[in-house]
């Protein structure tokens, strides 16, 4: 498991406590090591000094850039007298330091997921691309359930959690119920980041949650990651369910459009036993079905939705806004699996003309 995202600031105190020594113990050269066990956002520094001809002290500071390179921050000549006098304080020019601002823990999942990505970039800026990927493919770069995957210019995917997936064409990842979570990731990719959700596998639990991943596009790759969210149950909270079904359709709309969105829930793998997102089209004063996977015969159509009690339910979903946010419909429709009549309850929201809806039965087991 990597260390924690966090900054190692460098304090004026410890440079100048080595100064001082140079100062007080004539020591001609002095090096701090490179740590072995440096962590990714941590810095090696040093301190140096050497006797020049003259027989006058120079001092610098430097910090380690990898590959055995240093970055040299103090003028290359800072020299420190000769002849010093016992017991006064000797101080060179100042030096600007910033303090970084605290980094993001795990209790803040979205700023971490970012730091999380944006740690991946930094290390491809400093150790390249096959370093970068060997990393990123092995356990050691996992933080629970968080892991970077990278993408390639050709939309390949080169670096995942699952060696399975690391080859394969990213728009070829599905998530649950064959949702186009790759093909997602793809669309939204930018070089000032974006965020995308959809379902997919909490490698630690096994289940298919709700994860909301950071992406960012970087020389010409794109690098992401994301933090899960347990999906609201069927049994406990089929109301909650319902509308988290319901948001994966407006996301897939978002992200990808109108005819994908058409394509994925008209087809039967949208569907989730009872749960099928259907999407009405409001114009010319009728509702169209558009895409029904539940009932394919129903697309293209319009008709009268009232239900066995005489309520029509048609109208309360047209009445439906798109500033409201969304709405509760119930009505009575023929179930799915039982194919009899059965209390609906049907979550409703609206985008610009177009409705998205799915509901549970209170039949359900």
């Amino acid at each position: 498991m990597p260390c924690r995202i966090r900054a190692l600031t460098v304090g004026a105190l410890f440079i100048a406590a080595v100064v001082a020594a140079v100062l007080l113990t004539g020591i001609a050269g002095l090096n701090v090591a490179v740590s072995d066990d440096r962590c990714d956002d941590e810095v090696d520094v040093r301190v140096q000094a050497r006797l020049t001809d003259s027989g006058r002290v120079e001092v610098r500071a430097q910090s380690y850039a990898g590959a055995n390179e240093w970055i040299t921050h103090t003028p290359e000549a800072r020299f420190l007298p000769t002849e010093p006098e016992i017991g006064r304080w000797y101080s060179s020019s100042t030096v600007a330091v910033r303090a970084p601002a605290a980094a993001p823990d795990t209790s803040d999942v979205a700023s971490y997921t970012r730091a999380f990505v944006q740690q991946a970039i930094d290390r491809y800026e400093r150790d390249g691309r096959e370093a970068t990927l060997q990393y990123y493919n092995s356990a050691d770069s996992f933080d629970g359930p968080w892991y970077v995957f990278i993408i390639d210019e050709e939309g390949m995917l080169i670096a995942n959690r699952n060696p399975e997936m690391v080859g394969i064409p990213a728009s070829d990842v599905d998530g649950p119920d064959g949702y186009p979570a790759g093909r997602m990731v793809l669309a939204v990719a930018s070089v000032d980041g974006a965020w995308v959700d959809y379902q997919f596998i909490n490698p630690l639990t096994g289940q298919a949650e709700i994860k909301h991943s950071w992406i960012v596009r970087h020389d010409g790759l794109i690098f992401g990651s994301g933090w899960y969210e347990d999906a609201p149950s069927k049994v406990h909270a089929p109301g909650a369910y319902t509308q988290s079904f319901v948001e994966r359709a407006l996301e897939m709309h978002r992200v990808l459009g109108r005819e994908a969105t058409l394509e994925y829930y008209n087809s039967p793998d949208s569907t989730d036993g009872p749960w099928y997102v259907f999407i009405l089209d409001d114009r010319d004063g009728a509702l169209y079905t558009i895409a029904h996977a539940a009932l394919p015969h129903l697309v293209g159509t319009t008709r009268e939705r009232i239900d066995a009690s005489g309520f029509d339910y048609g109208e309360a979903f047209a009445a439906v806004t798109e500033a409201g946010g969304g709405a509760w419909v119930s009505y009575l429709f023929t179930h799915p699996q039982t194919r009899e009549d059965a209390p609906k309850h049907t979550w409703i929201v609206r985008r610009g003309n177009l409705l998205f809806g799915a509901g549970w039965y209170e039949s359900i087991e």
